[in-house]
């Protein structure tokens, strides 16, 4: 006997609206390490989606895709200043709130100005 499951669905995603505000703060130290400077810091923001109404069909089902509220977000990184003209950073955060949680998030790169 054989069984065949379809799972094929059809997405839709006519528009999507976000309006964010951000207030927070950042704390941190700067320091010399050799000839780099490097930056420690933490930083703690409030969030509020004010977009609300987005929606997702998915079939023939009509899903709230909305993530309007207040949320808060806290992190940690570091900045080094390697030369004058090239830096490194990375940084961890988390993410909490009414209809949105994002548990860590990581960001690591370099910046080069010229």
């Amino acid at each position: 006997m054989w069984i065949i499951n379809s799972t094929a669905w059809t997405f839709i995603l006519d528009s999507y609206n976000s309006v964010l505000g951000e207030a927070g703060t950042r704390v941190g130290y700067d320091f010399a390490v050799g000839n780099a400077t490097v930056k420690p810091y933490l930083n703690l923001a409030a969030l509020n989606e004010f977009s609300d109404g987005n929606k997702v069909r998915l079939g023939d089902e009509s899903v709230n895709a909305s993530i309007d509220g207040a949320a808060f977000r806290v992190g940690a990184g570091v900045q080094a200043d390697i030369t004058k003209n090239m830096g490194a950073y990375a940084s961890l955060d988390y993410t909490k709130g009414d209809d949105i949680e994002n548990p860590l998030q990581g960001v690591v790169g370099i910046n080069v100005t010229w």
